[in-house]
C-alpha cells in the first residue's frame, strides 16, 4: 500500500537526518545561525521549481503569504534545533520531539478553537510524561534533566505553529506542490534579512567555505532525507488513516538508535549513543509513553 510505504520512508528519512544533522553541527559548521542561513539560501532554487512545476498557482494573497510564513517558522525552529542536536544524543533528541502534539494541540485550541477530548488531555500529560523521561539522564556526579530539553521545547513551540498555519491555509490550493513551494520559499525569504548584517554574512560565508568535502556530504544528505521525508508525510497522511500514520511516525527514535549503533563504529563523525543500563531503561519507556499518548490522541 502507498500509504503504508510512504509512512515507513518518512522516520526512516528523518531519523537519517538527524544522525547527519548531528554530525554536521558537531564536527563541521559550530555555528547554529550558519547551518540555518545556508539551508535558506540553498532552498530558494528549490522553491522556485516546486512553484514552477506548480503553475504559480496564486490561490489569494493571504494563503501564499500564511504558507510562506509557516516556511519562515520553520527555519527559526532549526536554529534552535540545531543547538540541541550540539548537546544531547539524537536518539533522545528524537524522542524529545514526540512532545510536539502538545504544543500542536495548544496552539489549535488557543488559535482556532479546536477543541480536545477527555482522552487528548489525558495523552498530553503522557507525552508530557514521555518527554520528561527522554530528558532525565545521569552524569558521573548526579541526576538531571538534559540541557536539550528546553530548546526543543522552543523549537517545538515554533515548529507547532508554523503546522496550524499550513493545516489551515494549505486546503486554498488546488495541488500540494505549490502548496509546498510557497513553503520553502518561506525557508529561503527567512535567510534574506541576515544580508543587512555584512559582519555575519562574512562569518556565515567563512564557515561556509571552511566545510571539509565530508561535511557537504552531510549537508546535502540532510537536505535530501528532510526534504523527500516531509513529502512523503505529507503524502501518508493524504492518503491513509491519519490515526495509523501518526503512531507509525512515532517510531523515528528506534530508527536513529539503529542506525547509530550501526553506523557509529564505521563513521566517526556520528554520535555514539549511550548504552547504559539507566539510559536504555530511561529512553524506552520514554518511547513507551510516547507511543500511548499519540494512540490516545487519535481516540
Amino acid at each position: 500500500m502507498v500509504w503504508l510505504f510512504a509512512a515507513l520512508a518518512a522516520p526512516i528519512l528523518w531519523a537519517v537526518t538527524n544522525l547527519t544533522d548531528a554530525a554536521l553541527r558537531r564536527h563541521h559548521i559550530q555555528n547554529d545561525l550558519a547551518i540555518s542561513w545556508w539551508i535558506g539560501i540553498t532552498r530558494l532554487p528549490i522553491a522556485l521549481l516546486l512553484l514552477a512545476i506548480g503553475g504559480f498557482e496564486f490561490p489569494n494573497s493571504i494563503a501564499a503569504g500564511a504558507i510562506a510564513l509557516s516556511g519562515v517558522f520553520m527555519l527559526l525552529a532549526s536554529i534552535v534545533y540545531y543547538r540541541a542536536m550540539n548537546l544531547e544524543e539524537p536518539t533522545r533528541v528524537a524522542l524529545l520531539f514526540q512532545i510536539a502534539p502538545i504544543f500542536t494541540f495548544t496552539i489549535a485550541y488557543i488559535f482556532i478553537n479546536e477543541r480536545l477530548t477527555h482522552y487528548q488531555f489525558l495523552a498530553f500529560i503522557i507525552l508530557l510524561a514521555a518527554g520528561l523521561l527522554s530528558a532525565f539522564k545521569k552524569t558521573e556526579t548526579r541526576w538531571h534533566f538534559s540541557g536539550a530539553l528546553i530548546l526543543i521545547a522552543i523549537a517545538e513551540l515554533i515548529w507547532s505553529s508554523s503546522d496550524v498555519i499550513f493545516k489551515n491555509f494549505a486546503v486554498n490550493f488546488q495541488n500540494f506542490v505549490s502548496t509546498f513551494g510557497y513553503y520553502m520559499l518561506g525557508n529561503g525569504l527567512a535567510a534574506l534579512p541576515f544580508y543587512a548584517l555584512p559582519k555575519k554574512i562574512a562569518t556565515f560565508r567563512s564557515h561556509i567555505h571552511n566545510m571539509t568535502s565530508r561535511g557537504w556530504i552531510y549537508f546535502w544528505i540532510s537536505q535530501i532525507t528532510s526534504i523527500v521525508g516531509m513529502l512523503f508525510s505529507a503524502l501518508a497522511l493524504t492518503l491513509g488513516p491519519a490515526s495509523l500514520t501518526a503512531v507509525i511516525f512515532t517510531i523515528q527514535p528506534l530508527f536513529v538508535f539503529f542506525f547509530a549503533l550501526l553506523l557509529a563504529p564505521y563513521i566517526y563523525d556520528f554520535p555514539r549513543e549511550s548504552f547504559t543500563t539507566s539510559s536504555l531503561a530511561f529512553k524506552g519507556a520514554s518511547f513507551a509513553l510516547a507511543l500511548v499518548g499519540i494512540a490516545l490522541l487519535q481516540v
